[in-house]
């Protein structure tokens, strides 16, 4: 499992909530929530830059992955330490 299929589950969630609302779901407002520029949203988006596991956490909330999605990208990050706040966060992805 690599990163570059992270990115691809992601992307696809974020084209999906896109298609259906283009102005709530601009590359530059999923940017913004996340706090990050949407020049480096894109260059992940286009697997230039890396997407570490942080952002992947917000991007995941954001944008509803199921279940399954968050468990691929989760796995393609490998041995992920857990702490006390990334209980929460398997809890929203549940």
């Amino acid at each position: 499992m690599s990163s570059k299929e992270a990115v691809s589950i992601i992307k696809k969630s974020w084209q999906r909530l896109r298609a259906k609302d283009p102005r709530a779901w601009s590359l530059r407002q999923v940017a913004r929530t996340v706090e990050i520029s949407p020049g480096y949203l894109s260059k992940i988006f286009q697997k230039k830059s890396p997407l570490h596991w942080a952002l992947a956490k917000k991007l995941l909330v954001l944008l509803k992955v199921d279940q399954l999605g968050c468990e691929v990208v989760r796995a393609s990050f490998g041995k992920i330490k857990k702490n006390k706040f990334e209980i929460p966060l398997l809890k929203l992805m549940n």
